[in-house]
């Protein structure tokens, strides 16, 4: 006597379900096409295993899907673009079937475990070469790339691709390991260089544009100016405008930052942030400034202006 399966799951699960894999991006047609895809690499115990390759040809793919040969292709290749799958041929030749690297995102999708997690930003040429290898081997590597390290000599020493695709992935790991290493290293110049400028009462301001100027408060600081002009802290006015360039990039910019220190060292200096805590006054004065009604302090005079001229270098370094 043969005994049906119970079916435990409810018509609101299976509805919650459809509605999961329609907001992934996946109708009827791909889900056939991944649906087969993981059936196959199942049916054999390699999904649990940690497997993530199958090798399907689109003819096998519209046999076991009942979808046409060109529908089969049309769901692989959008398939591919919204990263559910990758799909490559070993050689490049006519006739050979491609392999079908399945993702965790797209066996995630089909209410499984399982699959290659490729989050991050690990390059096309990568994954591509991952193509074949455990779920445990691929996310290693991957995680190293977004890590900018190295994995263990053992687990390259194991890659299933043979000794042409180790030296490949090689190459690539220790080419972006060089990369970050520069970044940091120009990062810390950066940083050295911003502490020499403020020992000597500088201020390097880094522009949208990738340009670096340097303020310094001297010309408001002579003996002869106003106590308000001479308690200009232009370490303050380059924060602000450091925060104002990230919430306006199209705001500051070489030709308006002479106007834009005027107005922050005056607001800060005899404005209505002057009695605001720091923090708070760079937070409140960027927003204002910001908006699109903002106007230069009622109160400020030209001479406000003709010393934030001066305070700005104009020796432009570009990083």
């Amino acid at each position: 006597m043969t005994f049906a399966t119970l079916n435990t799951r409810t018509f609101t699960d299976h509805l919650n379900w459809s509605i999961r894999l329609y907001k992934s991006g996946l109708r009827d047609i791909h889900i056939h096409v991944l649906g087969s895809l993981i059936e196959a690499l199942e049916v054999t115990g390699g999904l649990a295993e940690g497997e993530t390759t199958v090798q399907l040809s689109r003819w096998e793919l519209a046999q076991r899907t009942g979808l046409s040969i060109q529908q089969v292709q049309r769901a692989l290749s959008q398939l591919v673009g919204q990263g559910f799958i990758v799909r490559n041929q070993l050689t490049k030749k006519d006739g050979e079937v491609s392999r079908t690297l399945l993702t965790a995102k797209a066996v995630e999708a089909m209410g499984l475990q399982g699959g290659a997690n490729l989050s991050g930003s690990a390059p096309p040429e990568l994954v591509t070469l991952l193509i074949g290898e455990s779920r445990s081997v691929i996310d290693a590597i991957v995680a190293a790339w977004n890590e900018s390290t190295l994995p263990s000599e053992a687990l390259i020493g194991g890659l299933r691709g043979g000794p042409k695709a180790r030296a490949q992935i090689e190459f690539l790991l220790n080419a972006r390991l060089d990369a970050h290493l520069q970044a940091l290293n120009d990062a810390q110049e950066v940083v050295e260089a911003a502490d020499a400028a403020e020992s000597r009462g500088e201020y390097l301001l880094s522009l949208p544009n990738g340009e670096i100027v340097s303020l310094t408060a001297t010309p408001f600081h002579a003996s002869g100016n106003t106590p308000a002009l001479r308690s200009v802290d232009m370490r303050f006015v380059r924060d602000t405008l450091s925060l104002l360039a990230i919430r306006q990039p199209e705001m500051v910019s070489a030709e308006t930052l002479p106007r834009l220190v005027a107005e922050v060292a005056y607001s800060r200096s005899a404005g209505f942030v002057f009695r605001h805590d720091a923090a708070v006054a760079i937070r409140v004065l960027a927003s204002c400034i910001a908006k699109p009604t903002w106007s230069r302090p009622r109160k400020i005079d030209s001479r406000w202006y003709q010393l934030a001229g001066s305070s700005v270098r104009s020796q432009v370094v570009r990083i």
